[in-house]
């Protein structure tokens, strides 16, 4: 099931719904202060891969140090490594 973002017309808070594709509701009762909330268009999270199927790990590398600079590839296998090494 899709989850559906709605915006309240009141005090602006942002309300994610799980929905089926097929609904037909455009509109829910605010959480916080029971006004309208309408649905709004939100960004797909998703990407494709260059090849058309699943990212590769330098794919995914590339997107981490896109949204958290200074990101270093090698540090995530440190940590996993390292969390191997704990429970042994």
């Amino acid at each position: 099931m899709p989850i559906y973002e709605y915006k309240c017309e009141v005090c602006d808070e942002i309300t994610e719904e799980f929905d089926r594709i097929t609904s037909t509701t455009k509109t829910i009762e605010c959480r916080l202060c029971e006004q309208p909330a309408n649905r709004i268009v939100s960004l797909g999270s998703f990407r494709f891969s260059a090849n058309g199927g699943i990212p590769s790990q330098t794919e995914i590398n590339g997107l981490v140090q896109e949204q958290l600079p200074g990101f270093q590839p090698d540090s995530l296998k440190q940590l996993s490594n390292a969390a191997t090494a704990e429970k042994e």
